[in-house]
């Protein structure tokens, strides 16, 4: 493998890479993430347990993830990350066979924990750190395309769902295992930690080529600003940009986890058939490879903070049409608005991120920041799931997630540029 790494190539290897990270984020996107709004209301009917109750597994993956980031973090700076996603990918499987046979609530929280921890030591945030090392000016487009993945699991969140329908709840779960299963081992043999052992530069540049030859871009290359004024972690939380930053992004998983997780129950309550609530679902992550694709572009050519803040209010927008979503025609207008700006922010926080604090330890860094940002996707689905046991609809919930979203915009349009160490 690393005499082909190495062999002069068409195609710089990095991309490899991307399309790795990315075929693992569509099946997890696919069926952990999106398609497991298909199975909260059969959980929920099963058992008879409340809407909070059920939602709190959903916020404990978020918790859980906030729990693993640091330290996949931690261990990606040091060990490496292949040896990190294994080891994700094990916690995973075993969590989702779990989950498929689980007969009491303790298991339910555990199982999904188990996932959720697996899920952040090894899917799309592990992969944003290896990238960071093998792109530098194409990096924002580079951590776009491993989004795109997640984009493309709509595909199969109606698979998901039909199998729900078809042959209930637990197959769907096992068969999500099987799936993980297969596709994580060839994509394990594919990453690579970083370009420099295999004769090769970030973004693919010949190894004897000077700067100069790249000095018409008007951009510094990351790579050398990163190893001269990298920041630690410490040199982070001292900075006004990161805490706009976390705050930001806190606000917009406080409304995205609870709208991904409440959207199938919700639109059926107002009633949709499940099969039209279930493509609504589908084309969130497929209408976000608009955003995805997008921020990828324009994260590379505009400022990103600016860039963000729009992308913020599109999905505040898009969240106060769902409150009023009755039809499938505001089902659509909502997607037109949430989708892409929800799908634009996920290349555009790791980009920013490097931008403003390096990539040496970028995978500490983020991991501090996600323990912060889970914090939204914990409270987000107990928020909406408290007030509909409360209320018996999802409207007023969701008002209260588009305001927190807005709230992110200010926070972005002030945050100040990355100052020198």
């Amino acid at each position: 493998m690393a005499a082909l790494i190495k062999a002069p190539q068409r195609i710089f290897y990095g991309w490899w890479i991307v399309l790795a990270f990315a075929t693992l984020s569509m099946i997890s996107g696919g069926t952990f993430y999106y398609g497991f709004s298909a199975i909260f209301n059969p959980i929920l009917h099963e058992f008879g347990w409340s809407v909070t109750v059920t939602a709190l597994a959903f916020s404990l993956r978020s918790e859980t993830a906030a729990i693993g980031a640091p330290i996949a973090g931690f261990l990606a700076d040091r060990i490496g990350a292949r040896p990190v996603m294994i080891l994700g990918v094990a916690m995973v499987i075993l969590g989702l066979v779990w989950l498929g046979n689980i007969d009491d609530l303790w298991g339910f929280y555990a199982s999904f924990s188990l996932i959720s921890l697996g899920n952040s030591f090894s899917n799309t945030w592990l992969g944003m750190i290896v990238l960071a090392r093998w792109f530098s000016r194409r990096r924002t487009m580079a951590m776009s395309m491993l989004t795109m993945g997640a984009g493309f699991s709509g595909l199969s969140v109606p698979v998901v769902a039909w199998v729900v329908a078809t042959q209930g709840w637990r197959p769907a779960v096992l068969f999500t295992a099987v799936a993980v299963l297969v596709v994580s081992v060839p994509i394990a043999l594919i990453i690579r930690e970083r370009p420099e052992p295999y004769g090769l530069t970030p973004d693919g540049l010949p190894p004897d080529s000077t700067r100069a030859n790249s000095a018409a871009d008007a951009r510094p290359t990351a790579t050398a600003t990163d190893k001269s004024t990298g920041y630690t972690v410490r040199d982070a939380t001292k900075t006004r940009g990161f805490w706009h930053m976390v705050l930001a992004l806190t606000l917009s998983t406080f409304g995205s986890t609870a709208v991904v997780v409440m959207l199938i129950p919700a639109l059926t309550q107002v009633g949709l058939g499940f099969e039209t609530a279930a493509l609504v679902a589908a084309g969130v992550p497929l209408f976000s490879l608009i955003g995805r694709l997008g921020g990828g572009l324009g994260g590379d050519r505009v400022d990103k903070r600016r860039l963000l803040a729009l992308l913020f209010l599109l999905q505040a927008l898009g969240t106060l049409v769902l409150a009023f979503a009755t039809t499938p025609w505001l089902a659509l207008l909502f997607l037109l608005f949430y989708a892409p700006g929800f799908g634009g922010t996920l290349p555009l926080r790791p980009a920013l991120q490097a931008e403003q604090f390096g990539i040496e330890s970028m995978g500490s860094i983020q991991g501090l920041m996600l323990v912060i940002i889970t914090a939204g996707g914990f409270f987000g689905p107990l928020f909406v799931g408290a007030l509909v046991d409360l209320t018996g609809q999802y409207m007023l919930g969701f008002l209260g997630l588009a305001v927190a979203v807005a709230l992110a915009v200010p926070l972005m349009l002030t945050m100040p540029t990355r100052r020198s160490l």
